[in-house]
């Protein structure tokens, strides 16, 4: 019998959390006679960020005998196997009829649990006993369970470890049946790094596969910004994070959300990889009717421009109340530090920047509203089975494919857009926008560029 210790853990444990593509795991759970289900399991762990207690999404097929036991005991334990135990893992995955013992048919060996009903194994380095905290049933085939992490329990010895050294012990088999699943992330403050296996698994046994790691230090991300998507995460991580400007990437092929604010943008360790990968994405696109003509020029050459004499806009009401004493003094070192080096710091005025807020809640789902109307099961997503009308064919597809907040966002945009309410709401919300527009083009008239902090605060 392996030891165990249990790994303490604390509300926002995901601000240093690995994210694992295709990670094979084992769902213990017990049937409503109190029988074991265990299953190995390929996908991927969601740990819900927007919680302040440490909680996980994990999807199923809503028929799998693991998904009705977790609907009727509200329990379930995530065990994580090393790759040296994956032929054991294979070999529950027969289909035993339902309320079969499934660990009396592999050489796992059950120990109890400690909060939770079902046992967990004890070859598995890694334990998480999890409790339902909310179920969502979607209409095709998956259900969604949002649950609880009441403990983790881990082998003696990696307790001690820090997560960098504690994966790679582990031995964990990742990506397993999916040449394209090589890689996985370590995100911490200040730091994020991307994993990959030595050699693509392809579909290999254990036996077969390999999982030594090679440690990528140039590691560089993509994504899509409307209200600060990139830039705020790269802020509260130590990246760089960029938004360019409308027009300089293609937005082909993205799924629109405020059309007039999303742009395509990176994230990555140093201002250089994000320079190269810029140059690389820019450029004129004859599918996006918002690119724009224009010459890339170098951005790498341009970082080794010094800053003597670039004169560097200080907005004044980003220092208003409201701003944390320590990003306060982090903005300001950086400040010190350009105008060591020869820059000068020109205090500029955007007396409209307080209302880009409001602003941006009227426009962005205004456009939303409009944006997301095509997703009504004709043509675009999800589509309702056996609708009884046209209109129902609408109002079940809409109301089964998007999530609450999309519905509030939607519901907003169309209130804002509606006959009675549009000039009083949407209209005027594009004369602010204009007018904060106007406030930087005449700040820009005297400076060559603005800084200040990214976001008020630190990471909570």
């Amino acid at each position: 019998m392996r030891n165990k210790t249990e790994i303490k853990i604390k509300p926002f444990w995901y601000s240093d959390i690995w994210i694992f593509p295709k990670l094979i795991t084992i769902i213990t759970t017990l049937d409503k006679e109190g029988k074991v289900n265990a299953a190995p399991y390929s996908h991927i762990m969601q740990y819900d960020v927007m919680h302040k207690t440490p909680r996980m999404m994990v999807g199923f097929r809503k028929e799998s005998h693991t998904f009705q036991n977790i609907c009727d005991t509200g329990e379930f334990v995530i065990n994580c196997p090393s790759a040296d135990y994956l032929d054991d893992m294979m070999e529950t995955a027969r289909f035993w009829p339902a309320g079969v013992n499934e660990l009396e048919h592999s050489r796992f060996t059950p120990i109890p649990s400690i909060k939770v009903k079902p046992p967990s194994i004890d070859e598995c380095p890694q334990i998480m006993e999890c409790t339902v905290d909310e179920l969502k049933v979607l209409h095709k085939s998956s259900g969604i369970v949002f649950a609880n992490i009441e403990t983790i329990r881990v082998d003696e010895g990696l307790d001690k470890m820090d997560r960098g050294e504690r994966i790679p012990a582990m031995n964990l088999p990742i990506g397993l049946g999916d040449q394209n699943r090589r890689y996985y992330y370590h995100c911490h403050i200040g730091e994020v790094t991307m994993h990959e296996l030595m050699e693509p698994p392809g579909g290999q046994r254990g036996g077969e596969i390999r999982t030594t790691l090679d440690w990528d230090e140039e590691a560089a991300g993509t994504g899509t910004d409307t209200g600060g998507s990139i830039r705020q995460p790269a802020a509260l991580t130590g990246t760089v994070g960029l938004k360019p400007t409308y027009g300089r990437v293609s937005r082909f092929g993205m799924v629109a959300f405020a059309s007039s604010l999303d742009q395509a943008g990176v994230i990555t360790r140093s201002a250089e990889d994000a320079a190269l990968l810029l140059g690389v994405m820019a450029g004129y696109d004859p599918r996006d009717s918002t690119s724009v003509d224009r010459p890339v020029p170098d951005y790498v050459a341009s970082l080794s421009k010094p800053v003597k004499g670039l004169k560097i806009g200080i907005v004044r009401q980003h220092f208003d109340e409201g701003l944390d004493a320590g990003c306060e003094e982090r903005v300001k070192a950086a400040f010190a530090a350009l105008k060591e080096a020869g820059a000068t710091l020109i205090e500029v005025d955007l007396p409209n920047i307080d209302l880009s807020v409001p602003a941006y809640y009227v426009v962005a789902p205004a456009e939303c509203s409009s944006n997301l109307s095509r997703f009504d099961g004709v043509r675009f997503g999800h589509r309702a089975d056996n609708p009884q009308d046209l209109l129902d064919l609408y109002c079940r597809t809409r109301g089964e494919g998007f999530g609450a907040e999309v519905k509030r966002r939607i519901m907003t945009g169309t209130y804002v857009l509606s006959a009675g309410y549009y000039d009083a709401y949407y209209l005027k919300a594009q004369k602010v926008r204009q007018l904060i527009s106007e406030d930087f083009k005449k700040a820009f008239e005297n400076v060559d560029v603005i800084a200040g902090p990214t976001a008020p605060t630190t990471r909570a």
